[in-house]
């Protein structure tokens, strides 16, 4: 269908009366009447009800499809119970609607409930707040008879003067009990000073008695959640975070925009709270110690940040929950651009699992997340901030952010001055903006709100009226139409005499300008198969189709395309085929495809056989409100799965039941081996669950489960010991046919020596269990290697040394960098220490005697030879694996060659080409050349094992201590190796760094062949890289070997999967790939593994 020319797509809430102030505040609702279509609902809190002024009233306005709607709604008519219901104060004075949200399913029925807050400007009058079921008819609601009629609850606040109800939202399923949770703020109450501010956690319940939030902070049904300082004004701002560190459990996030971190005053802070099962009382002051969560300071002084604050939904795609935070009042400009204050500014913090403090300029400079900056001086954007749900169809939630001050210009108005300071040219003072920001992956640039209004990114939806102040309030509207995008809601209290408006927009592909005037109900698609309040089958042909279901248990059958399921309240059953799991799979904008089982228990079932769901591919937001996949069809089916889908697939449960007969096969990720076993209605299960996390997996029994093994954990032996410093595959040692593990412990103490340095050598194995290192000192599951002399460091670096004497085992080589010789410091030792298959402890003392191997003793004082080390492969061909050693200090690496004696080796002799030969620095200034060596495997092919050594403070194209690595092929002869011939594609290729300060190089390893094509592959740490803008979290990149060119090789390519992938790091400052090696085949599937 082709829209009229300038018909924009969505409809106007039109206020009842004059000064009612509707859209004060708006918020998505929920699906309140389970019809399958989002809800809507808006506060009026100058309402006048009855003779009672300033009263208030709340509206829901439910869902309709394109069949039902006009271009406006009037409240009027919602008042008379046409297309929705009205919420009606109690009193005058109570300014009911002042906050709206929906709060999530509190009671368990299946039907979304809302919460309404009150708050008297006045603080004289003791409001209280309402909890409202969600119901299907359309009787008004009156909040002074809402107990005795048991359609919700009221929440009794402690004083006037705390504001209780400022702010009010669902929290999501805090506990972990099914049920969803409320959260309140009451940013003037006196927790820890005057006006410190606090929050109260409801806990989610079936009943209608009143709760009292006196109990709440007492820990009596939910906790209490405490101001950190005097005059913060914590819980001026609160919401549901969604589930940021991925534990199954759905966070909070508190804003407190008065707050002074650092001495910034009034920057403001925001703090995350994680879920938790108990009732115990937080304090934010813990939170900002990173107990329990974690603290987001603000970035400069008056900024505010924290006035609004919100769950953001999955911005980035990686599974994780992620943050907005305003801060209305930041100003942009430096010393060299015109300054506009006020102009706002709103900071994306992506999800993470650890606790550190979150600085809202490391945000600005794309360090955990991206900044939006406001467009204009006194804009205030950011004022209000919401996830978008996802409006463009690509799978990633989107952002919408309201500027109420805005005016909305033509390029005619435009001019540097009337941006940076005002007055508006266009007639439109304060009529408002709200921009909407399109989710984005590996991507942390700085967002422009003028790049937004001018279609990059995003798009801007424009107010009316000078003085409407829209965007005053903004938030996701859900999916109010049902074609399977999400809608958005923008509330403009002052418009018509401040009767108030609301605009719901319409979700959509495109980025051009919404201007609020021109939109109307046209709509591209209508709704093909619509049910009723009773048990439907609703079946679908090949076509794009929509499927709204309504109240009943329905069974919905696609049949294939790009279907959008909306099932409604009920336990309902939606069929699936290969050709509608392939529309979900789709990737990109416009991909309409969702399955959404609404209230009930719902299940989502294959059609057919040979099917594969992996929900792997799938966008989170398209599967959503499915507690049990059926995979029987009719034949054998696979679903595929990790912890993150099913976190996803419901929410109001954990718990995700697969069904199926033999044959069919469930994949699933790093759940636990072992299960326990229970029976429901009839069904046994097998019931799984994922280390710490909030969650289980329930098979039916017959189904094949095949978990993908993530490893285990290697745990230290004592306080300080470093151990995991230094990691590698150690080869099969002991020969029993598995891979087993070498790990350095480098400042360790043995019998009061400190820092002699231990090794630890760990046995391969085929379960998941922790090993503890103080076994391995007892001889269980591997032997330890203890270190010579005090101060030694034994163990800074270990390896697998191959089968050096060609006895059948593989040796290995421990690094003691300062051990000294002959009177001589830090000239560096390394020990080769044979093959064996018994438990027994080794002592380094014994191999310098010749016994179980032998030393290769450093040139010169102050070597530190052995600060690296590594086998080498069979660079030579002689069938004798060699060895390669670094000393960094003078920039060379000598290869020395294996060997069948015990007698000790002198890197002075390798030095003049006698059993091995040395490999120069390309420069006087490489002095970091050795600093990492290793075996590269045979990478190009041709027989003869290669060798890579890493330069971390190279400089490749210009970029600082980017880093650089070189492989160097084998070779028979002895001859001396300059690098810099590498560097020329003779004898080898050179491997150059992304970006500068990456420090690329600084570990490096042969990688086994981890691609099966039966090269060797390469693996190069980066510990100082930032993926993601996450600051020095580290990377690590594999590069798949090449025997066609010596072509040198960047890892910007390999980072895009050109040659190879990139391992990111987790958090920031985690440094990962400060070691890396092949780890072997550790789970004996064939393929190599890899040790970070």
């Amino acid at each position: 269908m082709q829209l009229k020319k300038g018909v924009q797509r969505g409809f106007v809430i039109v206020g009842e009366s004059t000064d009612d102030r509707s859209g004060y505040s708006v918020s998505n609702a929920g699906d309140v009447n389970g019809d399958g279509l989002d809800d809507l609902i808006i506060g009026a809190n100058n309402a006048k009800v009855g003779k009672g002024w300033s009263a208030g009233k709340s509206y829901v306005v439910f869902g309709k499809g394109k069949q039902d709607y006009t271009n406006v709604i009037n409240l009027s008519d919602i008042a008379y119970g046409i297309g929705g219901f009205v919420i009606n104060s109690a009193s005058a004075g109570d300014h009911i609607g002042w906050s709206v949200s929906s709060a999530g399913d509190v009671n368990g029925d299946g039907l979304d409930d809302l919460i309404i807050g009150s708050a008297s400007p006045s603080r004289i009058k003791i409001a209280e707040l309402y909890v409202v079921f969600g119901k299907q008819g359309t009787d008004p609601i009156k909040l002074s008879a809402i107990a005795a009629s048991k359609s919700g609850f009221v929440i009794k606040v402690d004083s006037a003067h705390d504001f209780s109800g400022h702010s009010v939202s669902s929290a999501g399923d805090v506990n972990g009990d099914g049920l969803d949770d409320l959260i309140v703020g009451a940013k003037y109450a006196h927790s820890q000073g005057f006006e410190s501010g606090k929050s109260y956690v409801v806990f989610g319940k079936k009943d209608n008695t009143t709760i009292d939030l006196s109990d709440i902070a007492a820990g009596i049904g939910g906790f209490v959640i405490n101001g950190e300082s005097a005059n913060d004004v914590s819980g001026i701002s609160v919401s549901n975070a969604g589930d940021v560190n991925g534990d199954g459990l759905d966070d909070l996030i508190v804003g407190a925009q008065y707050a002074s971190p650092t001495n910034k005053i009034h920057a403001g802070k925001s703090y995350v709270v994680f879920g938790k099962k108990d009732t115990d009382h937080i304090e934010l002051s813990a939170i900002s110690d990173g107990i329990g969560g974690f603290v987001i300071n603000g970035e400069s002084a008056y900024d505010k940040s924290g006035y609004s604050v919100s769950n953001a939904g999955d911005v980035n795609g990686d599974g994780l929950d992620d943050l907005i935070v305003g801060a209305y009042l930041a100003k942009t400009g430096d010393l060299h651009s015109i300054k506009k204050y006020g102009v706002g500014k709103s900071y994306v913090v992506f999800g993470k699992k650890d606790n550190t403090a979150i600085d809202l300029s490391d945000i600005a400079a794309g360090i955990g997340g991206f900044v939006i900056n406001g467009e204009s001086a006194n804009d205030v954007s950011g004022y209000s901030v919401s996830s978008a749900g996802d409006v463009n169809g690509d799978g990633l939630d989107d952002l919408i952010v309201g500027a109420y001050q805005a005016a909305p210009r033509d390029k005619s108005h435009t001019s540097k001055s009337h941006e940076a300071w005002g007055p508006d040219p266009s007639g439109k003072t304060k009529a408002g903006k709200s921009y909407v920001v399109f989710g984005k992956n590996n991507n942390t640039n700085v967002i422009e709100l003028s790049d937004i209004a001018a279609g990059i990114g995003g798009f801007v939806i424009n107010g009316e009226l000078a003085g409407d102040y829209s965007g005053y309030s903004v938030s996701s509207a859900g999916d109010v139409n049902g074609d399977g995008l999400d809608d958005l809601i923008v509330g403009a209290y002052g418009a018509s005499s401040s009767a108030g408006k609301s605009y719901v927009i319409f979700g959509k592909t495109d980025t051009g300008s919404i201007d609020l005037s021109k939109l109307s109900y046209e709509s591209k698609y209508a709704i093909d198969y619509l049910g009723n309040k009773h048990t439907n089958t609703l079946t679908g042909t090949t076509k794009d189709e929509i499927f709204v279901a309504g109240a009943g248990n329905d069974t919905l059958i696609g049949n294939g395309g790009m279907d959008v399921f909306n099932a409604g309240v009920g336990n309902d059953d939606i069929v699936i085929n290969a050709s509608n799991i392939t529309a979900l799979e789709q990737v990109g904008v416009g991909n309409r495809a969702r399955v959404d089982g609404g209230g009930g228990i719902d299940t989502l079932k294959l059609q057919g056989a040979g099917l594969t769901l992996d929900l792997t591919k799938i966008s989170d937001r398209r599967i959503q409100d499915i507690e049990v996949i059926d995979i029987t069809g009719s034949g054998n089916n696979t679903l595929k799965l990790n912890l993150d889908d099913l976190l996803h697939a419901s929410s109001s449960t954990n718990v995700l039941k697969v069904l199926g007969n033999s044959g069919d096969e469930v994949i699933a990720t790093g759940f636990d081996d072992s299960a326990t076993e229970k029976t429901i209605n009839g069904v046994t299960y097998h019931v799984y669950t994922h280390g710490d996390a909030n969650a289980e997996l329930w098979v039916q029994k017959g189904v094949t489960l095949r978990e993908v093994k993530c490893g285990f954990v290697i745990k230290g032996e004592s306080e300080n010991d470093y151990s995991g410093y230094s990691v590698s595959n150690a080869g099969d040692v002991n020969g029993d046919g598995l891979d087993d593990l070498i790990v350095g412990a480098y400042q360790a103490s043995l019998s009061g020596k400190s820092n002699v340095g231990k090794s630890y050598v760990v046995f391969g194995k085929q379960d998941n269990n922790a090993i503890e290192l103080s076994a391995i000192v007892a001889g269980t599951g591997g032997f330890v290697i203890k270190g010579e002399s005090e101060n030694d460091y034994s163990g800074y670096s270990v390896s697998n040394a191959g089968d050096v004497n060609g006895d059948g085992l593989d040796d290995l080589i421990v690094g003691a960098y300062q051990a000294s010789l002959s009177g001589k410091s830090n000239v560096g030792k390394s020990y080769v220490v044979f093959g064996k298959q018994d438990n027994n402890a080794i002592e380094l003392s014994a191999i310098v005697a010749g016994t179980g191997g032998f030393v290769i003793n450093g040139e010169s004082m102050g070597d530190e030879s052995g600060y690296s080390v590594s086998n080498a492969g069979d660079v030579n061909g002689d069938g004798l694996d060699d060895l390669i050693v670094g000393t960094y200090k003078i920039g060379n690496s000598y290869v020395v060659f294996g060997k069948q004696d015990n007698t000790a080796i002198s890197l002075s002799a390798i030095a003049t080409s006698a059993g091995g030969f040395v490999i120069n620095d390309e420069s006087a200034h490489d002095h970091s050349a050795g600093y990492s060596v290793s075996s590269a495997g045979d990478v190009n092919g041709d027989g003869l094992d290669d060798l890579i050594i890493g330069v971390n403070s190279a400089n490749p194209s210009g970029k600082p201590n980017a880093g650089q690595s070189y492989v160097v092929f084998g070779k028979q002869d002895n001859n001396t190796i300059n690098l810099s011939n590498i560097v020329s594609g003779i004898g080898g290729f050179v491997i150059k760094g992304e970006s500068k300060s990456d420090y690329s190089g600084y570990s490096v390893s042969n990688a086994g062949d981890v691609n099966g094509d039966g090269l060797d592959d390469l693996i190069v740490g980066a510990y100082r890289a930032s993926p993601s803008g996450k600051s020095q979290a580290g990377k690590s990149y594999v590069v798949f070997g090449k025997k066609d060119n010596t072509n040198a090789i960047e890892l910007s390519a390999i980072a895009a999967g050109t040659g190879g992938f990139v391992i990111n790091g987790e958090s920031k400052n985690d440094h990962s790939g400060y070691s890396v090696s092949n780890a072997g085949d550790v789970n004996g599937d064939g393929l190599d593994d890899l040790i970070v």
